[in-house]
């Protein structure tokens, strides 16, 4: 499982839209068609009710979104947290040495 196929659910759901989600990324909307379906397959599970007029999550598809939003929030600000810390200098360093030093 992709952390970046479960944000591309979370997308789906806040643009109600496969293709919107599609425009915003710069990807082809059968990609993110497949990529859901794939998550499908992964949970067995369907996470949407899809008609050529309208879409919605399952039941199914409402109880994971609400478990892994959380998850990802949390993915997030771990790896913000994590580069914050900086290993090397966090400013200019100026040395002064003499001619025959150097």
């Amino acid at each position: 499982m992709d952390i970046d196929t479960l944000r591309l659910l979370v997308e789906i759901t806040r643009h109600n839209s496969f293709a919107a989600v599609a425009r915003q990324r710069g990807i082809d909307a059968s990609l993110v068609s497949r990529s859901i379906r794939q998550l499908e397959t992964e949970l067995g599970i369907r996470l949407f009710h899809r008609s050529t007029r309208a879409m919605r999550l399952t039941e199914a598809g409402e109880r994971y979104l609400l478990r892994i939003e959380s998850l990802i929030q949390e993915l997030d600000a771990a790896a913000d947290d994590a580069g914050a810390i900086d290993t090397g200098p966090n400013a200019l360093l100026r040395m002064t040495a003499s001619v025959a030093f150097g």
